[in-house]
């Protein structure tokens, strides 16, 4: 039906770095809840004609990863769309992730020095903050007057220097066997290993000063954080997993400091981790989309 959108931004204090260094300076999977994240809650309101919410966007820049369990569930979106939903009167709440590639929610964390265990409870806790700060940040919302505009291109990410044959052939481990062969039988059927990864850049304007940048990753917390800076004005949406996930996405400080996101896109199916130079591309990236009116 007939709605307007009004933006506003907020911050959510559910995201917690879990990249930790250790004494010996190496990043390890622990919570640093002094490491950076991309706290922005950016959200959206679509009025009817009579002022009543039709629909609501809201993103969290948080892996929805609270239990440990196998279980399938929509974790904390999930908790924090359904109490919306009852908040606001309407089945219209959606969730879309953030770049919180390298970020848990914060009661997964115990005396802020380890993981601790979860239960579908926390799942609650954890949606019902989500829903909470995005309420109380409701007073800052202002229209958006409407006012469409897309844009769709790659970002060519370059990668470190393949493994060759030998040492592709030399790999006998579980967890990596699978992908040497692949890359194995890649060499043999193409004759080369990719040298960049193409990683989409999606951006969509709903209306003046309201825009959902996304990115086809799992994008860490400084990424987030550069998208928002490149666009001071309005409310942006930061996002990843936007039209697929190609491989984790530091930015140039995490990728030399090392880490499970800066190195583990062999469970991408890359040849390689990526190389220096994130930083400036992405910045190109973000300014063509300026130079397009977003």
């Amino acid at each position: 039906r007939r709605a307007r959108p009004f933006a506003g931004m907020t911050r959510s204090r559910l995201p917690v770095s879990r990249r930790r260094p250790n004494p010996q300076g190496k990043i390890e999977f622990k919570p640093n809840p002094s490491g950076e994240v991309c706290a922005a809650l950016p959200f959206c309101l679509f009025k009817d004609d009579a002022g009543a919410v039709a629909a609501l966007l809201f993103s969290v820049s948080c892996h929805p990863s609270t239990t440990f369990s196998h279980d399938i569930s929509a974790d904390f979106p999930g908790a924090a769309a359904a109490a919306l939903n009852r908040h606001f009167n309407t089945p219209g709440a959606i969730f879309l992730q953030g770049c919180g590639g390298d970020a848990k929610p914060s009661v997964n964390v115990q005396g802020g020095e380890r993981w601790r265990q979860n239960d579908w409870a926390d799942v609650e806790t954890a949606g019902r903050l989500v829903a909470e700060e995005v309420v109380a940040g409701i007073g800052g919302a202002r229209e958006a007057p409407p006012e469409i505009r897309t844009a769709l291109f790659d970002i060519e990410f370059p990668l470190q220097r393949a493994p060759d044959r030998r040492a592709l052939e030399s790999v006998n481990n579980i967890r990596q066997t699978p992908w040497a062969e692949d890359m194995l039988r890649r060499l043999e059927f193409l004759g080369r290993l990719p040298g960049q990864a193409p990683v989409g850049i999606h951006a969509i304007q709903i209306g003046r000063g309201l825009r959902l940048i996304g990115l086809e990753a799992e994008a860490n917390a400084p990424i987030g954080n550069r998208i928002l800076a490149a666009f001071p004005e309005g409310v942006t949406f930061p996002l990843g997993y936007s039209d697929g996930v190609q491989l984790y996405l530091p930015d140039d400080r995490q990728l030399a400091e090392g880490g499970y996101e800066a190195e583990c896109a062999w469970e991408y199916h890359w040849p390689a981790p990526l190389a220096g130079g994130i930083d400036a591309r992405l910045a190109d990236a973000l300014r063509a989309l300026k130079d397009r009116g977003f």
